[in-house]
């Protein structure tokens, strides 16, 4: 499949090799996830994978130099906001996409000025990370989840 993406047009980069917070990790277990699927991709498209965005959100100065070292040359963040000339290619910011928002949503954030309530959505998820630590507010999502489908 990822073959097919490639062939047409798309670009492939690495999401780490299983999908773990790489701040809790040891610099032997990150130097796994970032090198070796490097590797494993650029073995499987026979093409350099330049790109890593980061999985789940977290990372801090170590992670992103470790990036660095793994020989990738942009990073895609879970920070929010637009990017212009001259954003630190290790920072790019960007926006999940859900499947609430309207049209009149999707192009508010494509032309550069999202409302307000995208944001603050935005914002207080990224308060909640920081205050409760990624593993309560997991815990906590989940279980409100599991009571919204109900």
């Amino acid at each position: 499949m990822l073959k097919a993406l490639q062939k047409d047009g798309m670009e492939i980069g690495s999401h780490g090799w299983d999908h773990v917070f790489l701040t809790r990790l040891d610099p032997a277990a990150l130097k796994h996830q970032l090198e070796d699927s490097k590797k494993k991709l650029e073995n499987l498209l026979q093409k350099e994978v330049p790109f890593f965005s980061i999985p789940r959100g977290r990372y801090n100065e170590g992670v992103l130099e470790a990036i660095r070292k793994a020989g990738y040359r942009l990073v895609l963040t879970s920070d929010i906001g637009m990017n212009r000339q001259g954003t630190n290619p290790f920072r790019i910011r960007r926006w999940s996409m859900k499947r609430s928002y309207t049209l009149s949503d999707f192009a508010s954030i494509i032309e550069g000025h999202a409302k307000r309530y995208l944001v603050f959505e935005h914002l207080l998820k990224q308060s909640a990370y920081r205050l409760f630590g990624h593993t309560l507010y997991e815990r906590a999502r989940n279980t409100l989840l599991k009571e919204e489908k109900r």
